[in-house]
This record gives C-alpha cells, structure tokens and sequence, in this order.
C-alpha cells in the first residue's frame, strides 16, 4: 500500500492531525493505524461514566466512521506498526502489510506507568476502553477499592467508582493530590469534597508498603491495615518510544521534536504524549496533544507553523465542583510570581499568578461557564487591570 501521509496512532494527536491534514491537503491520501480496535475516542471520557454504567463506545467516539470513509482516509484498527524504515520510508504492519509512505507522524502515545512491585500484577490499570469495560465488570455495590495514584486520573476514577456504589479509598505516594497544579488552600478544599463524598485520602503510602495476598490489597496506616478487595493504579506514564528508537530516531525521554514536531529523521515528525519538546518535555494533556497535531498537520503538508507552546489547561469535575488549573511551573518555582486572589459570590475561588503586570497562570474552582476566558487570559498575558475589568475585581492577598 501506497500513502501520502501515513498516521501511527489515533488518540488527541493522530486525529486531529488526520482531522487538519485532510482539510489542508483534500483529496490526498491519509492512511491512520491504530493498536486498538475500537474506532478512535477521546480517552479521557472513559472513566467519567461509571456512575451512570453506561459505557457505550457512542459516549466516546471523535467521528463516526463515516466521517472517514467520507474523507478519503484509510483508517486500520487493530493493527500495530512493527518496523519503521526512514530510508526506504516503508511502515511493515503486525498483520504483514507493508506502507509506502512520504511523511509520517508517530503519535504513540503512552503505556501506564507500572510499578515493578508484585502487587501491580494484580491490580488492573486504566488506560483504554477496554480497561474500563474491564473495571466495569468488577463493580459491584458496597465492594471496597483502592484507587492508587494521586493525580487527576486516580481522582476521576474514585469519584466515578463511588458514584457507582463502591466504597472507594484514595492513596498515593505523594504528599498532597495534584500538587503539580494547585496551592495547598486549594488542593485542601479538593479533598474536603472528597471527603465529603465518602472517599478518603491517605499520602505518602509508597509501592513498597502495599501488599496482596488471597485475592486482597492492603496497606498500613498509623498502625492500622487498611484492606480492600480490589485495586486501580493510575501512576503517570511512560512514553512510547520503542519504534523511533529502533528506526534509528533520536530519543531521549520521549522522541525528540523541534518546534516544528519534525524529529532527527527527514519526513518524519511526532507529537503526543510520545514527544519530547525541549528539555526533558513531555506534555501529558489531552489539548496539548491535539495541538500538537494539528502543527505537525501543518509542516507535514509544506506549512512552516511553529508549536507557540501555549500553556494548556487541567480541568476536573468531582462530585458537581470544577477545577480549573493553568500554572506554568511544578511543585517549586511559585516564588517568582505574584500570587493574588479574588474569591467572586456563588463559592468561586481563584487565585492568580502574575509577573510583574502580566498573568502568567490561574487557579480556579466554581467559574466553569468562564473557564476558555480563563485559558485565554493566560495565554494572552493579560494585565492586572484587564483581569479585574474582564474577570472580576482582584486583590492582593
């Protein structure tokens, strides 16, 4: 087989890359492969829906497959991508077909992160539609779970899981939750509605302290075990790097990318959660993911569009109350910025980070009818004054 542009995985990165590349270059040839054999579906809507037990694939999709037939696009699910050869630009496939192609995008996403800890054998990960209809299975009212892993995927999951009945323990190892992108008021609040909703929340639990035995999880906790009878880790990911490295790709963490997303190899660009751009980079948000797609889209059909590197929301809503978070630093750094915070009437909370007079990044819980002004007012560096006339009064804590 015969391509112009060849699509090595189908999640944020790979359709929306497909989903530009057709609309910049109609009537050309697109050829997408995917591992999974479902069609392509927004990844991170599957752990939202198990209070209401309705996992129809519907609930997931990003285009019905007729939107591919209707656009000229070879879509092959099911199949993997073995082999990649740069020189010759040939794809071979795990079904023995082999692509001819003239540019390329890996979009491989990631795998989980799995502990090398016997205990993760046996608990079940949560990464695909199949891993959710697998979990679905297992739910039955009033079983007790642990969901291990402190960032926005355990978290969702727990809710989801207590809104379906289960009696749902949070533990990680960290020492608060998503402590990349909230401050400690903010993330205290978080666990108040957790709390609040049945879940409990135990830190510094580490791999090492977790145990299994005859078909049961537990761990100990100011001396007392606490025992579950099932267990879901959501632990960050590792980056799939394997086919670039092995096509002789430079990789370092993820496969490396200018701001162009072309990697070491000509014609050949990357983008997902499977790249790395700049330093020890990797983006791990879905809306990164998908712009990171549509810019490879760009430059794979003769545009010269730079990746702007905007920086991309984390969104949540947990039990009715939504969090919003742009903070364009980790757990350290908030030092160099300004913090001012306004709470507005209704419950709203934000808090504000500027350097010198310009926004830089938001933290946010209540305003989800504002919450695209919020990402636009971060990436456009509003000024103090425009935040408060366009957002609402702000003052200095």
């Amino acid at each position: 087989m015969k391509t112009t542009y060849l699509i090595i995985g189908m999640n944020a990165c790979g359709f929306y890359a497909t989903q530009r590349l057709v609309a910049l270059d109609p009537g050309t040839s697109v050829t997408a492969v995917d591992s999974e054999s479902s069609l392509p579906y927004k990844r991170t809507k599957i752990n939202k829906r198990f209070g209401s037990g309705d996992l129809s694939p519907e609930n997931y999709l990003l285009a019905p497959e007729t939107w591919y037939k209707g656009n000229g696009i070879t879509l092959i699910t099911g199949v993997s991508v073995t082999a990649l050869d740069t020189d010759k630009k040939t794809a071979q496939l795990s079904s023995g077909e082999t692509i001819f192609w003239e540019k390329v995008l890996i979009a491989s996403g990631a795998d989980p992160f799995n502990p090398r800890n016997e205990v993760f054998q046996h608990s079940q990960l949560l990464r695909t539609y199949a891993d959710a209809l697998s979990i679905q299975r297992e739910i039955s009212e009033g079983r007790r779970c642990l969901v291990y892993g402190l960032g926005v995927l355990g978290i969702e999951t727990a809710c989801g899981l207590a809104q379906a009945g289960m009696d749902v323990t949070l533990a990680g190892r960290d020492m608060g939750i998503l402590e990349r992108h909230f401050s400690p008021s903010f993330r205290k609040e978080i666990v108040h509605v957790l709390y609040s909703h049945g879940i409990p929340v135990y830190y510094n639990i580490e791999t090492e302290s977790l145990m299994f035995q005859k078909d049961s999880f537990s761990f100990l906790s100011k001396g007392k075990k606490q025992t579950f009878t099932c267990m879901i880790h959501a632990l960050g990911i590792a980056p799939r790097v394997k086919l670039a490295s092995e096509a002789g790709i430079a990789v370092e963490r993820g496969i490396v990318v200018d701001d162009y997303m072309r990697t070491s190899a000509q014609d050949v660009f990357a983008g997902g959660d499977c790249c790395q751009i700049g330093k020890d980079a990797i983006t791990d948000l879905w809306h990164a993911a998908q712009h990171q797609g549509q810019c490879a889209a760009a430059n794979m059909a003769g545009l010269e569009e730079r990746y702007a590197k905007p920086l991309h929301r984390l969104k949540t809503e947990l039990f009715g109350t939504y969090c919003f978070s742009m903070r364009p630093f980790g757990k350290e750094g908030t030092r160099k910025f300004r913090e001012e915070e306004s709470p507005l009437p209704g419950g709203i909370r934000r808090l504000f980070y500027f350097r010198e007079n310009n926004l830089e990044g938001v933290e946010m819980i209540g305003d989800k009818e504002r919450s695209k002004l919020y990402e636009k007012a971060v990436n456009e560096h509003w000024s103090r004054e425009k935040v408060s006339a366009d957002l609402g009064p702000i003052r200095e804590e």
